[in-house]
């Protein structure tokens, strides 16, 4: 009876304050802005796709991330050379001269791109004399990141760089079947690619340069603090440095950003200023599944007339049926 009396007592005590409790007010979140966007980017499952991205008009203009070896400056003044990461590609240096015979491939010290795209971390960018731009005379081999295959290796040397044309030389793995092949410059683009494909191929997919801001790819992250150092694929964005640069914050609300709350923020040019760690790793034993960090906003500003800028923010890696490799992201244009 005793117990009955005290459980009777504490009811009524408890009725008595949740009474006294004010009510609590629900949290009103801010409206989304009627001109803010979603986009939605499809690379595959396998990150196979590699898809250009224009902010303006949200077309996307989609290549095979695996069809190129190289990719080359494809300004009348350009002779930067980079390496297909997100496709294991690496190089070596095998010597200078003639194409070699029975290179011991085991023993040889191959190199790669940093993922900044920073003319000092490139492997080619030594290739040309700089008042000549004529060839230095470096032969290389090529491990184009497809195993034990009879196309996975070649030798290559960079003949000449003009305003309108590179010229490379290439040969199979023993220096055999040598053929000079011209690589067309395009003014309007970034870059131009080369497969060793089909005998070598040069390659021209890429949009305009002033018709995309930023490009989805698997691309190579090096973690330099291990010994030896760790390389590494990951799915991020390359930004099209010839027209963007990017500023990025994460202590201003994404809705609530201004153009001048962010004028005093400092813009960079590295290509891989967007990068991939707008999302995080989530290690189960399912699988990893991957986290966006929707705190972090892009200010993605053009090198144009108009200078138009841009607000981003990625919210999901996936689609609506849970399948990863589905970037998606919230963006308005701010002027």
């Amino acid at each position: 009876m005793r117990i009955q009396v005290s459980l009777g007592l504490l009811l009524c005590s408890w009725l008595v304050l949740t009474s006294c409790e004010k009510e609590e007010t629900p949290i009103v979140l801010p409206p989304k802005p009627a001109d803010v966007s979603l986009m939605t980017v499809e690379l595959g499952a396998d990150y196979h796709r590699q898809v250009f991205v224009n902010l303006t008009t949200g077309q996307q203009t989609v290549a095979p991330m695996d069809c190129w070896d190289l990719a080359f400056d494809a300004s009348p003044e350009g002779k930067l050379i980079f390496m297909n990461g997100g496709n294991n590609v690496l190089i070596a240096n095998i010597g200078y001269g003639n194409f070699k015979q029975a290179v011991p491939l085991s023993a040889l010290k191959w190199r790669w791109d940093a993922a900044s795209g920073q003319p000092d971390s490139l492997v080619l960018s030594k290739c040309f004399n700089s008042t000549t731009r004529i060839s230095l005379d470096s032969v290389y081999m090529i491990n184009r990141g497809k195993g034990n295959t009879p196309d996975n290796f070649f030798q290559f040397k960079l003949l000449s760089v003009s305003a309108t044309a590179y010229v490379i030389r290439i040969a199979d793995v023993n220096g055999q079947m040598a053929k000079d092949i011209t690589i067309p410059k395009d003014p309007n683009k970034v870059h131009v690619y080369f497969s060793f494909d089909k005998g070598g191929e040069a390659l021209n997919f890429e949009p305009p340069k002033s018709d995309w801001h930023f490009c989805f790819l698997r691309y190579r992250w090096i973690y330099y603090e291990f010994n030896p150092p760790l390389l590494y694929q990951v799915t991020g964005v390359y930004t099209n440095t010839s027209f963007v640069d990017v500023a990025v914050d994460s202590t201003i609300q994404f809705y609530d950003i201004k153009t001048a709350q962010i004028s005093g923020l400092p813009y960079y040019t590295n290509r891989d200023v967007i990068g991939f760690n707008w999302k995080t790793p989530d290690f189960k034993p399912t699988g990893v599944e991957y986290k966006v960090r929707k705190h972090v906003n892009y200010i993605i500003r053009e090198k144009s007339v108009n200078n138009s800028l841009y607000k981003l923010r990625f919210i999901d890696f996936y689609n609506d049926k849970g399948e990863k490799g589905c970037p998606r992201f919230e963006m308005q244009l701010l002027h």
